[in-house]
Order: C-alpha cells, then structure tokens, then sequence
C-alpha cells in the first residue's frame, strides 16, 4: 500500500490481522517487534499510524513521526479544527484530545485538515508519544 506524505516509518510485524486497521493508530503488541491496533483502553499507548494493511505475521509500516493519513472521528459538537491536538479513540481513530480524557490525554498527532463530523481520512502530523498535557511543563 501506497505511505503518505514524509515521516519516518518503522517496520514491525502484525500480531494480529490488521487488513482493515491503516491509517489507524498501533500500539506495541504483547511481543518486541510486534504491533496490534490500538485504542484509548489500550494497556501501551499508541505510538504510530498503520501506513499499510497487514495480515497477521505480515510486515506492518508504521509512521512514528512526519506527515500521514488518518482515520479520524468527529462526534457531533466536535468537529476537528485544522490545528487541533489528536489522540486515539476508542477504535484506534483519532479524537480530539478533549473528548478523550481532556487535557491528560496523551496527544498522538496534530490535526491538517478539519472535520466537521463523522468518520473520514484526513492529514495529520504525528508526534511521537505526545504530550501528557498540552501546555503543561514535563520537563524534569
């Protein structure tokens, strides 16, 4: 499957079958090499964006850091700003930080396009493991 955009891709292998999971957030599977789909109830956040459709034990690309496409849900009343902070939802989509565990949320990517409501693929930029808090000092 065609990547998107400009970024750093890493390989892993699919733990399980994520033909019908690209552009959706991954997280780290149960083996090192591994990666799984992603959700906000995920024991390991989610550290990049599926930039393919793997089957189980099949290469997965995943983008850790740049530009890409992704699945993105806008709940009516909260429609994603070009701008926005984004993080993973429930289906591995991404949401914005506000609707899912507001301002403690790890942000995941930024938005690049908007979406006013519904399920579609946007542009986004991801961030590699986030932000705790956005506007928060982690610095130790």
């Amino acid at each position: 499957m065609a990547v998107y955009g400009q970024g750093v891709d890493l390989s892993f292998i699919a733990e399980s079958d994520l033909s019908a999971k690209q552009w959706n957030f991954v997280a780290a599977g149960s083996v090192a090499g591994y990666v799984v789909a992603a959700s906000s109830g995920s024991a390991r956040g989610a550290f990049g964006v599926l930039q393919n459709d793997p089957t189980a034990g099949q290469e997965a690309t995943v983008r850790v850091f740049g530009l890409t496409k992704l699945s993105a849900s806008a709940a009516a009343g909260s429609a994603i700003v070009c701008g926005d902070y984004l993080v993973c939802g429930s289906h591995g989509k991404a949401r914005l930080q506000s609707d899912v565990g507001g301002s403690t949320a790890a942000v995941n990517a930024m938005a690049l396009e908007s979406l006013a409501t519904g399920t579609a693929i946007i542009k986004a930029f991801v961030m590699p493991f986030g932000l705790s808090a956005v506007g928060t000092d982690n610095s130790p």
